[in-house]
């Protein structure tokens, strides 16, 4: 496997299934062989050096990120930042809280603001009246009706 230059699971899955001259070896390797290290190991990768999950919220506060997707898009273009891994939730599975803690937005006003910005975006206006959306007023922190609809916002 570490001649043909794989890079994660995924790409070996791909590969797997389109290339017959591996069918021999499992596509799930993880789950088949006892002596299992690792997909780094199993691809001949070198594994990340990551910062610990302190350190790593330290930095990911400071960049002061809104979403999880704005995160994976900033290390995709950000070489420097290889030391946070694109995966904490798998990378400090122990420690992992969620990505409103991870990134610093563990807050009520946040996490409304988020899904309002995302259903804004991905909404389509409903001309059939849809029960619980567009259509139904908005509930504010405070349990108190809003007045307004979600397009209104």
């Amino acid at each position: 496997m570490r001649t043909l230059n794989l890079n994660s699971n995924k790409e070996w899955v791909k590969y797997h299934q389109n290339h017959p001259e591996v069918a021999d070896i499992p596509q799930r390797p993880e789950k088949r062989y006892v002596e299992w290290v690792d997909w780094y190991d199993f691809l001949g990768k070198e594994k990340p050096n990551y910062k610990s999950f302190v350190e790593c919220k330290d930095v990911v506060a400071k960049l002061n990120f809104k979403s999880h997707q704005e995160y994976n898009e900033f290390l995709k273009n950000n070489d420097e930042y290889k030391f946070l891994p694109s995966y904490p939730d798998k990378v400090f599975k122990d420690e992992w809280e969620g990505w409103h803690d991870y990134l610093g937005t563990d807050d009520f006003q946040t996490r409304i603001d988020t899904f309002i910005k995302y259903f804004k975006e991905h909404a389509e206006p409903n001309p059939y009246g849809h029960p619980w959306f567009p259509s139904q007023k908005m509930v504010t922190k405070d349990g108190m009706n809003s007045g307004q609809s979600l397009h209104q916002l």
